[in-house]
């Protein structure tokens, strides 16, 4: 019975390091998001086997993850909301300072995202006031200010660019308060965003181009090609469409080097862009674009769709 403890206590190590270190920016240089996918998938279904309901939380929250990554934002939100059954409020808030951010947190700011690409986007601006919710009754420092950042950063997909300044602004402020700088370069980020959809693109300019350079420089690479989107667009608003076209191919490299699917579409439909601005033929414009659609119909993302659809 000794030696059955003791390779169950094993287990359960090796299958948290899985869930825990696959998402981590490190781990993501030098392993695919299929990889990260077959990983998580196989330390889900141990974890299931294995562990109490505290472990399934991060292995549901970790398996969200690798689906949303992966493009299939269907399957990612029954995690999110498996995930959200599992939580004990009780018990799960202090997992966040093993973790570094709260579970509930983590699972909702990419729920979020999910429903309104799925075309739910009331259920997605729902989803981002119980994050706020959340965090205002367990204020862990990262969780707190990840949840004013990225967690906010929906409102711009709904076209509601001050309320997501008013989100990153509290939370730039906390996370600087703090010394939390990571949160800092994501705020800038999610600020330059929005003041470019206010109409103030080159000051939109200075906060994305900055919060993209900090972020490379610090050795992350997921989610690259979503800061390369934002930085890319706001480049073809101002005439630089030359420049945008080169950072979408960037992303784009990294899609297909990596396997990060979830923006996709919305590279597709922004190079797109860059192609009309930089003198390309009607018939290569369309051509991307359907290649946008087909992405977004494949990932039945009615959000990138309708995007694709507007500029078509």
């Amino acid at each position: 019975s000794v030696m059955r403890a003791a390779a169950t206590a094993a287990a359960v190590a090796c299958v948290l390091a899985v869930l825990v270190l696959a998402g981590t920016a490190s781990a993501q240089q030098t392993v695919t998001i299929t990889t990260f996918a077959q990983l998580r998938e196989y330390a889900f279904r141990t974890a299931t086997r294995l562990l109490g309901v505290e472990q399934r939380v991060v292995a549901h929250t970790s398996r969200a993850l690798a689906l949303y990554y992966a493009g299939a934002f269907a399957d990612c939100l029954d995690h999110v909301r498996t995930m959200q059954r599992l939580y004990d409020r009780s018990v799960d808030p202090m997992q966040a300072y093993r973790y570094a951010v709260d579970r509930m947190v983590v699972a909702l700011q990419h729920g979020s995202w999910a429903l309104w690409i799925l075309g739910r986007a009331d259920e997605a601006a729902e989803m981002e006031r119980a994050i706020h919710a959340h965090v205002q009754a367990f204020q862990h420092p990262y969780s707190y200010a990840q949840a004013l950042t990225s967690g906010a950063s929906v409102y711009v997909l709904r076209r509601e660019p001050a309320l997501m300044l008013a989100r990153a602004r509290a939370g730039i402020a906390f996370a600087t308060e703090r010394g939390r700088e990571v949160w800092v370069d994501h705020g800038d980020l999610w600020i330059g965003w929005a003041l470019s959809e206010c109409g103030d693109h080159r000051a939109g300019l200075e906060h994305a181009t900055r919060a993209l350079d900090r972020y490379v420089r610090g050795g992350s690479r997921s989610s690259i090609p979503k800061f390369h989107c934002i930085v890319a667009e706001i480049l073809i608003r101002l005439g630089r469409a030359g420049e945008a076209r080169s950072l979408i191919e960037m992303a784009l490299d990294h899609i297909r080097s990596l396997g990060e699917q979830c923006y996709r579409a919305e590279c597709q439909r922004i190079l797109a862009d860059a192609l009309r601005h930089t003198g390309a033929g009607r018939e290569v414009v369309e051509r991307t674009l359907r290649a946008a659609m087909a992405t977004a119909e494949a990932q039945n993302a009615r959000g990138w769709r309708l995007r694709v659809a507007r500029d078509l």
